[in-house]
């Protein structure tokens, strides 16, 4: 057997082993604190800017629209990244780490209303 068929036969065995319900389990609980953490935000953002932080209507919307546009970027790129990205903690798992701090600052810093009157 050449170097080809080696390698294509363990690529075959990795794409076919199967994960523990534990595993399972783990992952949909982190998929699931996004989604929840995504509905919040989606569902609570605009009436936070118009009626807690004091934005007009059209502000708040186009404060919206520039982050969509800005997320229609930067999630094929970031997409890219963890598909490059070999560690042996896996290939998202160090972004979770990483970047669940800053994450967490920004999300509290976007329903922050200081008094800037």
């Amino acid at each position: 057997m050449d170097n080809t068929a080696k390698a294509s036969n363990a690529g075959k065995d990795k794409a076919n082993v199967k994960l523990s319900v534990w595993e399972k389990t783990a992952y949909s609980f982190t998929d699931m604190a996004g989604n929840l953490l995504y509905v919040t935000i989606s569902s609570y953002i605009l009436y936070f800017y118009t009626d807690v932080f004091g934005i007009t209507a059209a502000g708040a919307g186009m404060i919206l629209l520039v982050a969509r546009f800005f997320d229609a970027i930067s999630a094929p790129v970031w997409g890219s990244i963890v598909d490059h990205t070999h560690t042996k903690w896996g290939q998202s798992r160090p972004y979770f780490l990483w970047l669940a701090i800053p994450f967490a600052v920004a999300t509290f810093l976007a329903f922050t209303a200081p008094g800037l009157h």
